[in-house]
């Protein structure tokens, strides 16, 4: 089963932005950035546009041994990651958020054999003993195959993507402003 196309090149391209915004950032604060060829930008914004086929970048497989499985990452609501025996890695990408999945979250994974494929589910699970309580099932599209690197470059993208986020949700907003600046004693 392939996942869409547009989700795989939106997180790839987010990784590859970040990726170089941390090298162009490392090199402007090292003072090489003067250093740059002159057509870099466009060099980026070319290989961004091109239309690439997705089996040049990426393997899609539908199952995975269970019995395989060494390590399960939960990397947000969207991310899973599993780390297999032989040192493999595969990404589950779900298309929308997995309600209550977090890093913290248990799964219970539903599975039909000894694989764990595509359609089957996967149910978070919060808290301890008592007070666990199962959040809803999320389908799993598929597994992508990704390297080690990758894992860490989509840690760190999403990592950044938290920041940028909290930053954001930090601003005044126009109408706090407007408050702010509003004499209101009479």
């Amino acid at each position: 089963m392939n996942l869409p196309a547009g989700d795989l090149k939106t997180t790839l391209s987010g990784i590859m932005l970040s990726f170089l915004l941390l090298s162009v950032s490392a090199s402007v604060c090292s003072g090489e950035a003067d250093d740059a060829p002159l057509g870099v930008e466009e060099d980026v914004e070319e290989i961004l546009t091109q239309p690439v086929d997705e089996g040049e970048y990426t393997e899609t497989t539908r199952c995975i041994q269970s019995g395989r499985i060494r390590q399960t990452q939960i990397l947000d609501r969207r991310h899973i990651v599993y780390r297999m025996n032989n040192s493999e890695y595969y990404l589950v990408q779900f298309k929308h958020d997995c309600p209550m999945l977090d890093r913290n979250s248990t799964l219970i994974q539903k599975q039909h054999g000894s694989q764990l494929c595509a359609l089957d589910t996967v149910t978070p699970v919060n808290g301890i003993g008592r007070s666990a309580f199962p959040g809803a099932p999320c389908q799993i599209p598929g597994f992508q195959s990704i390297t080690k690197e990758q894992v860490a470059l989509l840690k760190e993208s999403l990592k950044l993507e938290r920041k940028r986020k909290r930053e954001v949700d930090k601003e005044p907003k126009p109408e706090d402003e407007k408050t702010a600046g509003e004499d209101t004693s009479e």
